[in-house]
């Protein structure tokens, strides 16, 4: 299994006009998923310890790949907006 945490995202864009980045993190392992708690207006967040921020994730075979996308949260009504990305192999 794959043990996975975040806990800070560092010089994230701008990508609302009026208000800093709202960030979220989605996980990928396989068929799971995974998605960190909101925090909101940090262009450098840090996911607080009692946060749902780390996930176990179970690995199926040795080239099995985790991705990882960082967004900016817009709300259930919006299109979430691209900030990064990772590929863990």
């Amino acid at each position: 299994s794959a043990h996975v945490e975040v806990l800070a995202c560092h010089g994230l864009p701008k990508l609302d006009k009026f208000t800093a980045t709202d960030a979220v993190c989605y996980f990928v392992c396989g068929p799971f998923a995974f998605a960190t708690d909101v925090i909101d207006g940090f262009m450098s967040p840090v996911w607080p310890s009692k946060s749902r921020r780390a996930c176990i994730f179970p690995i199926f075979h040795a080239y099995q790949k985790l991705f990882v996308g960082v967004f900016d949260d817009d709300g259930a009504a919006a299109n979430d907006d691209f900030a990064g990305r990772a590929v863990i192999d």
